[in-house]
């Protein structure tokens, strides 16, 4: 069995990330058709990871109701409870069993025919936030706390993963959807500039409108010549602008959205993407263990503290935080892209 690196026990405060599991996203979900598939991926991705958010209660909160009911069969078809079930004779552990499904069943059906009722929500949180408290236990454990510190790391890199695609997917729709000015590529690649970064220069920014504007013929048959409805998608897979970085996203929209783009400009600018990249890539390329470039950016950004060469400290309440912000950042690009397209 692999052991468990030695790290100080803390309360990692999971409470706030079943909290904000049932929060209102609100994530937006465009009129127009072409933004549709982008966002419904979006709210997919999200989805998913706000369902793993609530697996360790919905695990504990099952694991409770399924020991009570056969404790309330075992004591309707014996009359006590015993400590030692393997006391039961064989035929009646089978009729314990049998009644506690039957159980389990029937509250099962109760619930799915009280599903979007007005109090659903409240009740499916108290469920939740119930279960949440037989949980506290474990994180006293460094096996326990260790393997819901995982978890927190894959909310984290699960988010930016979900919002990084999104980005790129919007850019690339919004290109197909309003060719004219977006696709002519016209704005200053170096002019979002985040609170984190500076922006590139000037003489970098040329060099990118230089390549951009020359589009190879294998391309252009791919789409069969249907530039019109296709230079987002060509320019992407000309692979001019990364998608898995950042500063060259803000590179691609900042390019694109050359004209009247001061919301878009914005939401990209957004501090809380930055920050929510830092954490994701510290634990994805040094293994969560503070770097001197994350130290740098302690100074500027609102992330969990780490000294150089030691862990990240991440918990509940700081990675609750990281991904509201973010996601809330995303939401406002979406709907200033739809916006902008639409005055357009």
């Amino acid at each position: 069995m692999a052991s468990i690196p030695n790290f100080p026990v803390r309360d990692l405060k999971m409470k706030e990330i079943t909290k904000l599991a049932h929060e209102n996203w609100e994530l937006p979900l465009p009129t127009l058709p072409s933004l549709v598939p982008v966002c419904e991926a979006f709210r997919a991705n999200v989805a998913r990871i706000r369902f793993l958010m609530l697996l360790p209660t919905s695990i504990a909160g099952g694991m409770a109701l399924t020991q009570r009911a056969n404790d309330i069969a075992e004591f309707e078809l014996t009359g006590s409870l015993v400590r030692d079930e393997i006391s039961i004779p064989s035929d009646m552990r089978l009729r314990i069993t049998a009644r506690r499904l039957e159980m389990l069943g029937a509250l099962n059906t109760e619930k799915l025919a009280r599903m979007g009722q007005p109090d659903w929500d409240e009740e499916a949180g108290e469920f939740h936030f119930s279960a949440a408290k037989a949980l506290d236990g474990l994180t006293d454990t460094a096996t326990g706390a260790y393997g819901f510190l995982n978890m927190l790391v894959a909310h984290t890199t699960g988010t930016w993963t979900a919002i990084e695609t999104m980005l790129g997917d919007l850019w690339e729709a919004a290109l197909n959807t309003h060719p004219e000015i977006l696709s002519s590529l016209k704005g200053s690649a170096a002019r979002i500039k985040p609170y984190s970064a500076k922006g590139i220069s000037e003489q970098t920014s040329a060099k990118i409108e230089r390549e951009l504007k020359s589009v190879p013929l294998a391309l252009v048959e791919k789409h069969r010549f249907d530039l019109r409805s296709s230079m987002g998608s060509i320019f992407r897979e000309q692979r001019r602008f990364e998608f898995t970085r950042l500063s060259s996203i803000r590179e691609a929209y900042a390019t694109a959205f050359s004209e009247k783009a001061g919301r878009i400009d914005k939401a990209l600018g957004n501090k809380a993407l930055d920050e929510l990249s830092a954490v994701r890539n510290v634990m994805i390329h040094r293994a969560g263990f503070a770097d001197e470039e994350y130290v740098a950016k302690l100074r500027r950004l609102d992330v969990p503290k780490g000294e150089l060469g030691k862990p990240i400290l991440l918990d509940g309440e700081n990675v609750a935080k990281l991904i509201r912000n973010a996601i809330g950042a995303s939401k406002e690009l979406i709907d200033a892209v739809e916006d902008w397209i639409n005055q357009h």
